[in-house]
């Protein structure tokens, strides 16, 4: 009995030892995958709490070249560090002003050039958002005369593509030519012959809240319209300007 007795202790105490060991693991192993939040620093060894040290470190260092200024800690970073993701975060804001987010872009902080190149896209963006059929996004006053006689033929177009579609709330008559105007009073009295269309499908087969290739919903219809070269662009539904998520710059 006193033999059993022994041996009973003895597992208990191996059982908690291997306990012991275990949760031991399983906190360093937490502080190694990088979550300090969860980390029990006071229970590492010395030369436990050094390798997770530097790799908090490298975490951090990986952090901030990834473009997350609000998350890097600069003032974990040596000076040859803190040079590189310097160079990182003003790469990554020159992008994100290319890209189209001018709310998101830091202009101060563009040199001459570089400023002069946004400045260019930002231009050609506002034209494209323009011939697309966003008239409330539109900034007609930065517009030349020429790209102004583009913008205000496409938006004819697409009034009229919308009036010939049967969108009357959406149909602006009073832009409507006299034999544009006949067109469409002809084609609404035969609307009821023809096929019905289909509420929230545009006519390249998208709709309404669609995901395009980032996820996002498409909510803006773009109506039919013709290029400067004489293509026809089909009806179709696109994201808003400045949903999409600007693309993160991947560290060297």
């Amino acid at each position: 009995m006193k033999r059993l007795w022994v041996l009973t202790v003895l597992f208990i105490f191996s059982c908690s030892a291997f306990a012991q060991t275990s949760e031991h693991e399983q906190n360093l192993s937490t502080c190694l995958q990088g979550y300090p939040a969860l980390c029990e620093h006071s229970r590492l060894t010395p030369s436990e709490a050094s390798r997770v040290a530097e790799a908090e470190h490298e975490q951090n260092l990986s952090t901030c070249l990834q473009g997350y200024p609000a998350l890097c800690e600069h003032s974990r970073l040596t000076p040859s560090e803190a040079s590189r993701v310097a160079e990182a975060e003003h790469e990554q804001n020159l992008s994100t002003c290319l890209q189209g987010y001018p709310a998101l872009c830091e202009h101060s902080r563009l040199t001459p050039s570089e400023a002069s190149r946004v400045a260019e896209a930002e231009h050609e963006q506002n034209l494209s958002t323009c011939l697309q059929g966003y008239p409330a996004l539109c900034e007609h006053s930065r517009l030349t005369p020429s790209e102004a006689s583009r913008v205000a033929e496409a938006e004819h177009e697409q009034n009229l593509s919308t009036c010939l579609q049967g969108y009357s709330a959406l149909c602006d008559h009073s832009r409507l030519t006299p034999s544009e105007a006949s067109k469409v009073d002809a084609g609404a009295r035969a609307s009821t012959a023809g096929p019905l269309l289909v509420p929230g499908v545009a006519e390249n087969g998208s709709y309404y809240g669609e995901p395009n290739a980032n996820g996002v919903p498409k909510t803006v219809r773009v109506n039919g319209y013709y290029r400067k070269d004489g293509t026809y662009v089909r009806g179709h539904y696109r994201s808003a300007p400045g949903t999409n998520p600007p693309r993160v710059r991947k560290p060297h």
